[in-house]
């Protein structure tokens, strides 16, 4: 993701682009632009993975430019990423675990922002009351018994197929 210096209005509302890049405009004029799938990559959870680089950093200005010109004119302030996971199945997880009594864990399957106030209330009952009348049974980690640790490539996976 990025972030400019400020300039004048281009639009009002947020922009999603066949180019994979989302665009929005903040009130102050700063045009904050998030990469899309083009530098997803697959990475181990229990390393480090590698920080944003000048490569990538130089796609997402260009594809930014190519969809707003007047965006050359600006200057970029600063840069981040971060790393998204996503489940196998891509949805989100709800469990309840047995052990410890009362540990609960929600994770969002590549739409988090999207499912927060539904999973929010569903946690907030099952903390509360020790259940809920939402469906996340489905939602539960017990879907992954019994994986084998070749699923990726007996599916065929690649990191960020599920999003182009």
């Amino acid at each position: 993701a990025l972030v400019t210096t400020p300039m004048p209005p281009v639009y009002e509302v947020g922009f999603i682009g066949l180019n994979g890049l989302s665009v929005r405009q903040t009130k102050r004029g700063n045009l904050h632009a998030n990469g899309g799938p083009h530098e997803w990559v697959d990475v181990d959870a229990d390393v480090e993975p590698s920080k944003p680089n000048t490569p990538i950093v130089r796609n997402l200005v260009r594809r930014m430019i190519e969809a707003f010109p007047a965006a050359k004119s600006v200057q970029l302030l600063r840069t981040w990423a971060g790393v998204l996971d996503i489940t196998k199945d891509q949805k989100t997880i709800i469990h309840r675990f047995a052990h410890p009594e009362g540990l609960l864990a929600a994770a969002g399957g590549g739409h988090g922002f999207g499912m927060a106030p539904a999973v929010g209330i569903a946690m907030a009952e099952l903390t509360l009351q020790g259940k809920t009348n939402a469906p996340v049974g489905p939602l539960s980690l017990d879907r992954f018994a019994g994986i084998q640790s070749t699923w990726k490539a007996d599916k065929k996976w690649n990191a960020g197929s599920y999003n182009t």
